[in-house]
Formats: structure tokens, sequence, C-alpha cells
């Protein structure tokens, strides 16, 4: 599953991360041509925080993960 997700500050970095944290499986982050662990703080902030950030979930709980995450995700 994908997902288009906007985060403000560092703040919500550190909760998103938390969030991702709980999943065993892959979460990728993508921001233009770099892709980050979406579990790594450092990785998350060395992504561009201004646009938008393109989530990819490799768990069958993907449904579950994007329930955790509405508030970031951008419709």
């Amino acid at each position: 599953m994908t997902y288009s997700i906007m985060i403000a500050n560092t703040r919500r970095v550190s909760e998103f991360v938390g969030i991702a944290n709980k999943y065993r499986g892959d979460i990728r982050a993508v921001s233009g041509k770099y892709t980050a662990n979406a579990k790594s703080i450092m990785g998350m902030l060395t992504l561009d925080l201004t646009k938008k950030i393109t989530i990819e979930v490799d768990d069958a709980d993907a449904a579950d993960f994007a329930q955790e995450i509405e508030s970031f995700i951008v419709k």
C-alpha cells in the first residue's frame, strides 16, 4: 500500500516514527529521488518535510497502519 503524507515539524516526525515502529513489515518514505526507512527518525529528517512524502508499506497490517497515520495522510 502507498500513502501520501505531510509532516509539519520534527515533533510530528517523532510521532510518525513511533507509529511506524509498531509494525513488523518494511515501511519506506520516498521524497523525490530519496528513500528513507520510515522507522528511523534520522532517515525521516533527511527528507524534505515541506513536500508530500510517499509512504510504501509492506505489511499485512497496512490497513491498521493507515488508521493510525490518518492525521498525516493528505487526501
